[in-house]
């Protein structure tokens, strides 16, 4: 068990490690349209990517995802870690981590986006990406055993074959 035990450990703090990083170099929201496309679907798709819906959507869904990723891996350190003696130091230094985390998506909403951005919107931004992330790990094992029942849905029709199992 305790083998286990310090694989998930590693395993959490890479993930705390990688969404955190991923904020501090997140992706570029602006697009580049190519203005020869004047009809079909790659006009409608290119003008909902760059307007502002799209781009509000699509930091959303990249700051959600992420923050959520950060938290649950955050749970399991705390899980992980809940009989070291040096507990209370380490849940001081992993909180202030977050704090951290949510003051620069706080600040990274007003930088990225364009100066047309009006306060109202950056203010319901701003709940979207605190409350989102926190709604998804309040209802996380509802979201665990609806992935798993997909999952195993999907393994009915063995499409990685023998893939996981070592061979001599």
């Amino acid at each position: 068990m305790g083998d286990k035990r310090k694989a998930l450990l590693v395993v959490a703090v890479l993930i705390a490690s990688t969404t955190y990083q991923a904020v501090l170099q997140p992706p570029n929201f602006t697009t580049k349209v190519d203005s020869s496309f004047t009809k079909g679907f790659l006009t409608y798709y290119a003008s909902w990517v760059t307007c502002l819906l799209g781009r509000d959507m699509a930091y959303i869904a990249f700051l959600s995802g992420n923050t959520f990723g950060l938290l649950l891996s955050i749970q399991m350190i705390i899980c992980l870690t809940r009989d070291l003696t040096v507990r209370l130091p380490l849940l001081l230094s992993v909180t202030a981590m977050v704090l951290t985390y949510y003051c620069f998506t706080h600040y990274l909403l007003f930088t990225l986006l364009d100066k047309a951005f009006d306060l109202k919107k950056g203010k319901l931004l701003s709940v979207l990406l605190l409350a989102t992330p926190i709604l998804l790990v309040l209802i996380q094992r509802q979201l665990a055993q609806a992935l798993n029942f997909c999952l195993e849905r999907l393994s009915q029709f063995n499409l990685l074959g023998d893939m996981y199992f070592l061979k001599a």
